[in-house]
């Protein structure tokens, strides 16, 4: 069970650092994700697209979201709750909006 866990932990890590190589916002461009907001609505369009389970509804329930840029990349997720484990993440790119949700 430990070599499962380590495994996932390792390719999460491997799936967010694709984004987190993503080509820095070039002098005088405008990022394709320039503020939070942007970031937080890319990283809802983001789940609901790539996991049934989250709904507008599941995802309201992690409110209020965070956004926080490490670089050129955004780092969402949403506050914990009691009864889950962790709430909804993703690694949204700046420069080009290439967003990355970690499997869980």
């Amino acid at each position: 069970m430990r070599t499962i866990i380590r495994l996932t932990i390792v390719l999460q890590l491997f799936t967010a650092a694709g984004v987190m190589a993503c080509e820095p916002v070039k002098k005088g461009e405008t990022p394709a994700v320039k503020n939070v907001i942007e970031a937080i609505a890319r990283a809802k369009a983001a789940w609901m697209s790539k996991n049934s389970k989250f709904t507008a509804e599941y995802i309201a329930k992690f409110k209020p979201y965070h956004a926080v840029r490490q670089g050129n990349v955004w780092h969402v997720s949403g506050q914990l709750l009691n009864n889950v484990g962790s709430s909804p993440e993703a690694y949204v790119c700046r420069s080009d909006g290439n967003t990355v949700v970690p499997q869980r």
